[in-house]
């Protein structure tokens, strides 16, 4: 089989250990630890900044030109965490009143 002789190379191997440790558990560890420290209301939040370091990062590393439609997403996903920002202070002044 010599799809499966490519995996016996040291250097694919410690590719693919790599990827396991660092981007995947390492990272999943983290986020749960942020979680328990800040509450998942808070921390969920910080899920809707994925996609914005992820296209901020792909311009400033692999060289993606900008285009307006990245300008247009980037003020989309802010503008929905300032939205989901405000309705709790909103609602909780409003049940505070009650």
């Amino acid at each position: 089989m010599p799809a499966l002789a490519e995996f016996s190379r040291s250097d694919v191997v410690s590719g693919l250990l790599y990827l396991v440790i660092f981007p995947s558990w390492l990272s999943y560890l983290l986020w749960n630890k942020g979680i328990q420290a800040i509450g998942a209301t808070r921390g969920e939040i910080f899920s809707h900044i994925i996609p914005l370091s992820g296209g901020l990062f792909s311009v400033l590393f692999l060289s993606v030109p900008l285009h307006s439609f990245h300008l247009v997403s980037a003020l989309l996903i802010v503008c929905g965490i300032a939205l989901c920002s405000g309705k709790k202070a909103a609602r909780t002044e409003k049940v505070a009143a009650s």
